[in-house]
């Protein structure tokens, strides 16, 4: 009865397409297994590819190394097409990507291109929380990068053990991410605030839209492992990165800072010059006009530009 009724809701719009998500023996989660299979087979490159004139590939034992180079696929995997696929997509249609990072990666650029890509990602990651005050010691360092990794090895080992190595670029980045989580459940429970901290505000301009550009690249790695990263995707995050830098490098500060920081170097207003004024003159003096501070001007301008 449960099952009856769970299967109700993949019928409903909107949330109904989250029940389809882990689907992979039907519809479109079909198909990406299919073709995850022939990635596989492709990087693994047991068998050379056929050139078109008859001769193989004779760098073929660089291809689990170095990749195909871009745009490849779509004449490199013929070769492996598995022949299932024709049943679900149009017979004349060859994949040009696997709708997996993972995949994409090891077919264009190899197991080298892959580790650099993954070494960008954890970077990002990284200074990221650094930024944010997570990671402070080389202890915090050490326990990311290990469950960072430990998350997709023991994670890999689970999914391809239980689903079939055609799941291996979805255990990858999931493990990561898991790992990514704990850490910041175990930082959470272990760590405790120092001055700094303390004196920090949480909700600060700055903190709030490095948070915000984290998150979004949190979401931009989970969504390209079940998707195509498009022009578009690479530009949000390249962007989200950029910005990321500028805020970590202290580039962008918020305009209550800037005003308290001007308000401290202010020098202190005489007080006793509005006592030796006229003796006829009534009313009180105006204020002076506050000009907002100056610095820190050009590099928001610059962004916005």
């Amino acid at each position: 009865v449960a099952a009856t009724e769970l299967a109700a809701w993949k019928d409903l719009p909107r949330i109904g397409r989250l029940g389809r998500l882990l689907e992979s023996d039907s519809g479109t989660g079909k198909v990406r297994v299919l073709i995850w299979e022939g990635a596989l087979d492709l990087i693994s490159a047991s068998q050379p590819i056929e050139y078109p004139n008859g001769g193989d590939d004779p760098l073929n034992f660089l291809r689990p190394i170095l990749g195909y180079g871009p745009e490849s696929m779509y004449v490199a995997y013929n070769q492996y097409y598995p022949p299932e696929l024709a049943t679900l997509e149009a017979r004349n249609a060859s994949p040009d990507r696997s709708h997996n990072e993972t995949f994409d990666a090891l077919v264009i650029t190899g197991g080298l291109g892959f580790v650099v890509w993954q070494l960008l990602y954890l970077s990002v990651f990284y200074y990221g929380l650094t930024w944010l005050g997570v990671v402070k010691q080389r202890r915090d360092s050490i326990m990311l990068i290990a469950f960072w990794l430990g998350g997709a090895v023991v994670l890999t080992i689970l999914i391809v053990g239980t689903l079939g190595a055609e799941f291996l670029g979805v255990a990858i980045p999931l493990g990561s991410i898991v790992g990514l989580v704990l850490y910041l459940i175990t930082y959470a429970i272990i760590s405790r605030p120092d001055d700094d901290t303390r004196e920090s505000d949480p909700f600060a301009v700055d903190r709030l839209l490095l948070l915000a550009m984290l998150s979004g690249i949190v979401a931009h790695y989970v969504e390209i492992h079940f998707g195509i990263a498009i022009a578009a995707s690479r530009v949000h995050f390249f962007v989200f990165v950029a910005l990321m830098a500028m805020i970590g490098q202290g580039q962008l500060v918020s305009g209550k800072r800037e005003q308290v920081s001007a308000a401290a170097a202010a020098p202190p207003v005489d007080t006793t010059a509005k006592k030796q004024g006229r003796k006829g003159r009534k009313g009180k003096r105006p204020a002076p006009v506050t000009r907002p501070a100056m610095q820190g001007w050009f590099s928001p301008s610059l962004l916005a530009g």
